[in-house]
């Protein structure tokens, strides 16, 4: 027979009953479990998002990193044939950059005549309308590229299961999750240029009392003050429409509120500290990771423009894969937490 103690009562749940040793007594006592901890805490933020990171990495890092990685050679071979047409070699040849790079070269100081300046100005000007086309290109394949890899994330992580233990038991149809990141393409970008335009109409409005002030010759000190008060209240404004709309393009990208304007509005209502920390926090981890990568330039100066410009793309690379990878798992995590708290309110 078990000695004399408190055991769980085998007809009541969560209560201790005493045993004497040989039968059960009327001694009850309830089970007082320990404290349990806030599952939307910083810490749950940071653990989910951590453990979502690997997900991604794992199902679908590779994917992220070969589209991000033609992006980088086809700008890469844009930049080649700029520098390496005639115009380019020109341009090369008046601002000694060939000298300045290699083992040998180092810092020097440039001094061109006028008539070296004004066919400076002319081959920058020429080269610059004659790859326009390129340019142009470049930046429409980056844009595609970042919201695809963007929603491919957001897809691929709110399929997480909220209540699964090891996320790593999660499996993930790759080329399935890449149409439909692919078909939230269109939405994503709508809700870019949503948040564009009102940041741009938001900045305009406070740019008014400085053209009044201006126009109406209001003296230099109103126009001074005018202009720092301005800054703050932009700093101030821009950094509140920044948190209140920044989970629009993640929302976008997961599909079943629009564009996610309007959800995000709802969602970080009441919430503005705690979102902002967790997307600062996100923003300098994914730019810590690929700080030390930056001290590669040091050798890459020293082998030559055309291997320097090939790490100038690599690091930047690495960099959108860093920030595509770090940044989509918090947002999903936290829209999934804000959510919750929305549903089932706290307190």
């Amino acid at each position: 027979m078990p000695p004399p103690g408190w055991y769980p009562d085998p007809e009541q749940a969560w209560t201790w009953r005493w045993w004497d040793g040989g039968r059960w007594t009327d001694l009850r006592s309830p089970q007082v479990t320990g404290p349990v901890g806030n599952p939307y805490s910083f810490s749950a933020w940071f653990q989910q998002s951590f453990e979502l990171f690997k997900l991604l990495v794992r199902r679908v890092g590779l994917i992220i990193l070969l589209a991000w990685c033609a992006v980088a050679v086809f700008g890469w071979l844009v930049t080649m044939l700029v520098f390496t047409s005639s115009k380019g070699r020109e341009v090369r040849s008046l601002l000694e950059i060939d000298e300045t790079f290699g083992p040998n070269g180092g810092s020097t100081t440039i001094v061109l005549t006028d008539a070296e300046a004004d066919r400076l100005a002319d081959l920058a000007g020429d080269i610059l309308w004659g790859s326009l086309p390129w340019m142009f290109a470049f930046a429409l394949l980056i844009s595609l590229v970042w919201m695809w890899t963007t929603a491919l994330s957001a897809i691929v992580g709110c399929r997480r299961d909220a209540a699964a233990a090891d996320v790593s038991t999660i499996t993930v149809d790759r080329s399935e999750a890449a149409g439909a990141a692919i078909r939230r393409v269109p939405a994503v970008f709508g809700a870019l240029l949503v948040v564009a335009g009102v940041t741009l109409a938001v900045m305009v409005a406070l740019l008014i009392p400085l053209i009044i002030a201006v126009a109406a010759d209001a003296g230099g000190g109103v126009i001074a003050l005018t202009a720092v008060f301005g800054f703050i209240a932009g700093v101030a404004v821009m950094s509140w429409l920044w948190v209140r709309l920044s989970l629009s393009i993640v929302l976008a990208a997961i599909g079943g509120h629009g564009i996610g304007v309007r959800r995000s509005w709802e969602l970080t209502n009441g919430h503005f500290w705690g979102v902002a920390g967790r997307l600062i926090i996100a923003a300098l981890i994914a730019g810590a990771v690929t700080t030390p990568l930056n001290f590669v330039n040091i050798f890459g100066f020293a082998m030559g423009f055309v291997v320097y410009l090939a790490l100038i793309f690599l690091l930047q690379t690495l960099a959108n894969v860093a920030s595509v990878l770090i940044s989509a798992p918090a947002q999903v995590v936290l829209i999934r937490h804000l959510t919750d708290r929305l549903a089932t309110p706290l307190g």
